[in-house]
């Protein structure tokens, strides 16, 4: 059986339709691999700033929140 990754049976639909519909320069385009630019990689001093400052904030955010609210009620 036929497996590709992620969208990449819409992409070859795509490709043969355009093949078959238009002009060969215009199918050429559409043929092109469309990559996203890669990340850069972090350090772990920076991967867990970050997860901290994640998983932190959202609890932080609702405990004022609340807070907050009690506050006005």
């Amino acid at each position: 059986m036929l497996t590709l990754p992620d969208r990449a049976h819409e992409a070859f639909a795509l490709r043969c339709a355009a093949a078959l519909a238009l002009d060969a320069d215009l199918a050429a385009v559409l043929r092109r691999e469309r990559a996203p630019a890669p990340l850069a990689a972090a350090s772990d001093a920076e991967r867990l700033r970050w997860r901290l400052l994640v998983i932190g904030a959202v609890p932080l955010g609702l405990a004022l929140l609340g807070l907050l609210r009690r506050a006005t009620a």
